[in-house]
């Protein structure tokens, strides 16, 4: 009996104290206890860097050496200075260029359509140039089929009076390139077989591609007044524009 009013006395001495606030409260916050062995954080461990070896690239080709290209040494063998320069595309290194002097160009033509080793049987275009400085350009652009291998020759002229031989008699198609670096820039070409304009009219005045052609526009206005129909109802020229335009 005695303990059993022990043990009832003291939970109410227990209530009493939490509702006085005399009981000890215990910390929220209260950081827990630290073991010895755990003061210590331990460090992440240091990852060792493993060297990966690179793959292995392929060394870069040096640049082709144009200058002892066989066709180039073979032109310069047959004509010596005749070929004035050398020089080669750097975005496409097959593709040279020799500068031939005009009163050479004829014989060279011959003879790299002629010689085994070269075989340029094929003219696959003939171009000319003219710049802001006066001097004009033709250029050949040759193809060997049985070489597969493309060379460009380049004559430079002082003025379009400078004279240079046709190379029809080389290449048929040249017939109708020359006759177009004719019509465009007024360049001729000696011992061509029908050297007139092939894109303008005969009765043209001047050369349009030439620096010194003055640009030219027709207000719509005025187009009506140059262009009437024939009898049969195909468009012509009218006498206004002949007279306009006549050489």
């Amino acid at each position: 009996m005695s303990d059993e009013i022990k043990n009832k006395d003291g939970e109410k001495a227990e209530e009493t104290a939490k509702t006085d606030g005399t009981a000890p409260v215990e910390e929220k916050n209260a950081e827990p206890e630290v073991k010895k062995d755990e003061a210590v954080a331990e460090k992440p461990p240091v990852k060792k860097e493993v060297s990966v070896s690179a793959e292995p690239t392929e060394p870069e080709e040096p640049p082709y050496d144009f200058e002892n290209d066989r066709v180039v040494l073979a032109v310069r063998k047959k004509f010596g200075d005749e070929v004035v320069e050398v020089t080669c595309n750097p975005i496409l290194p097959d593709n040279i260029t020799l500068e031939i002097k005009a009163g050479s160009i004829h014989q060279v033509c011959l003879f790299m359509r002629d010689d085994k080793e070269l075989s340029y049987t094929l003219l696959s275009d003939q171009s000319g140039n003219h710049f802001e400085e006066g001097h004009f350009e033709v250029l050949y652009h040759l193809y060997s089929f049985d070489h597969n291998h493309r060379i460009r020759l380049r004559v430079k002229l002082e003025d379009e009076k400078q004279s240079i031989n046709s190379v029809v008699d080389v290449w048929p198609t040249a017939n109708w390139f020359e006759r177009e670096i004719y019509d465009m820039y007024g360049i001729e070409f000696n011992n061509h077989p029908d050297m007139r304009r092939i894109l303008m009219p005969e009765y043209w005045k001047g050369h349009p591609q030439r620096k010194d052609y003055p640009l030219q526009y027709v207000p719509e206005r005025f187009r009506e007044n140059w262009w009437k129909e024939d009898e049969q109802g195909k468009p012509v020229l009218t006498y206004e524009f002949l007279e306009d335009n006549r050489g």
